[in-house]
């Protein structure tokens, strides 16, 4: 492969789900590629259905069955190919020596592009199951570079996914966690708010970072009304929470900053750990939902969300007297 005629740039990999598309990675495949456009700039990228073949033999499935809403692929995935031309490879500051080493570059730019045609698959088929994928979804990829002459160099990479060894012993949870886990299982033991946290974990984990910082303000909302809940009545309670004139509801920053001042002397909306929050979570909250913001946020920026929304209710429940 002579790289100073290089053509293509190819990444291959394979998704945990299955894309009701017509498969495009072979040319006597019917379906054709679909054409992705990221700031002026196309990318290929075609697909392949791979069914389970121990599920279709041993279940004696008919082939190209389908399992519906199948996000774990449990009948079968897809294989993806991205494919990036001079377009893409010369909008970048990089020497076409260099284009050897950059499988990590063009593997997350591979992904980027992938999940803008996701989210309009998902948008135009209603099939609300379908994620977004990172790099933890894929175990590996392979980074083919294609000159003029067709001749191409692949370089198999392995994704440095963290796999979790344990000195050949079993790999359980530990004793407190397993008495807790029996003892739970006696009781009604419904926690919104634990529900909430994790699902905000989970979807950092996932980079979803916009739902998991709206998340974050409905975590602090819930745990400060709650609260409120069982220390005021109902009379108090609205009082703080609403408007006299309209009876509108005021929201949780005018209930932090003048209601628990008002009614319990707290002054916890001049504390920086509210101010932090304030400016971390419920501004960008309102931007987004308010539709001035229409990206993604960052990542450091939902970890400072997470970060500022653990310590500001830490620091309620310090204000309020309320143990853990």
């Amino acid at each position: 492969m002579d790289i100073k005629k290089l053509k293509n740039i190819i990444l291959n990999f394979t998704i945990p789900y299955a894309i009701d598309v017509s498969n495009s990675t072979k040319k006597e495949d019917e379906g054709s590629p679909y054409i992705v456009v990221i700031n002026y700039i196309p990318a290929q990228i075609r697909f392949e259905r791979k069914y389970n073949e121990d599920c279709i033999k041993k279940v004696k499935l008919a082939q190209f069955s389908k399992i519906e809403n199948d996000r774990y692929g449990l009948l079968s995935k897809t294989e993806v190919q991205v494919w990036f031309d001079n377009q893409t490879f010369d909008n970048f500051e990089f020497g076409k020596d260099e284009l050897i080493m950059k499988d990590r570059f063009f593997f997350n730019l591979s992904i980027k592009y992938l999940n803008k045609f996701l989210r309009n698959y998902k948008q135009v088929t209603r099939e609300f199951w379908i994620r977004p994928v990172n790099s933890k979804d894929i175990l590996n990829y392979d980074y083919i570079l294609l000159d003029t002459e067709k001749t191409q160099q692949a370089t198999h990479v392995l994704l440095n996914n963290t796999v979790c060894f344990n000195g050949g012993k079993e790999i359980i949870i530990d004793n407190s966690k397993d008495n807790l886990l029996r003892n739970n299982l006696f009781k009604e033991n419904v926690s919104l708010i634990d529900d909430l946290y994790l699902s905000i974990l989970d979807n950092y984990d996932l980079e979803n970072f916009n739902i998991c910082l709206i998340q974050c303000a409905i975590l602090f909302e819930n745990f400060v009304y709650s609260t409120l809940n069982k220390k005021l009545s109902k009379t108090k309670l609205k009082k703080i929470m609403k408007n006299p004139d309209c009876e509108c509801f005021v929201g949780i920053y005018q209930v932090c900053s003048t209601g628990l001042k008002k009614e319990f002397g707290v002054n916890y909306g001049q504390c920086e750990e509210f101010k932090l929050f304030h400016t971390k979570v419920l501004k960008i909250r309102n931007d987004l939902v308010h539709g001035s913001k229409l990206d993604s946020i960052k990542e450091e920026e939902a970890r400072s969300a997470i970060d500022s929304t653990l310590k500001a209710i830490e620091k309620y429940k310090k204000d309020m007297g309320i143990s853990n």
